[in-house]
């Protein structure tokens, strides 16, 4: 795979589920571009969902994703499944959630956030 942005620009990309010692549970080669979907989830949550498979007893479990595998569509998968999942979330995945507009925030003073709360997700920024 070519990765423009990297010091190493082919390699392997592999998408892997770990322990939080590092011990991977699950590893998946990706092997380039799906064909279309109909069910209209994004990548990132058809990845963790794929990976996920293994894990049998998932109310015990926590999940940590970084921002290119984490939407609102995967909170909500996720809390579905009944796995507790935390992490960043890309400005552009918020899927027009009402939170404010970040020149507002950055016009605040330091430490200033906003958020919304429901019965199943906490969305802070």
């Amino acid at each position: 795979m070519y990765m423009r942005n990297k010091p190493i620009k082919f390699g392997y990309k592999l998408w892997i589920l770990a322990s939080s010692q590092g011990y991977p549970f699950n590893i998946q080669v990706y092997v380039g571009k799906e064909a279309a979907t109909t069910d209209k989830i994004p990548f990132g949550t058809r990845v963790v969902l794929d990976l996920i498979e293994c894990v049998e007893n998932c109310r015990r479990q926590r999940l940590y994703v970084d921002n290119f595998f984490n939407s609102l569509k995967s909170l909500e998968e996720m809390r579905k499944k009944e796995f507790r999942l935390s992490g960043t979330v890309r400005e552009n995945r918020l899927q027009k959630c009402p939170l404010q507009d970040s020149t507002v925030l950055a016009k605040k003073e330091r430490g200033a956030s906003d958020y919304i709360i429901t019965k199943d997700i906490s969305v802070v920024k």
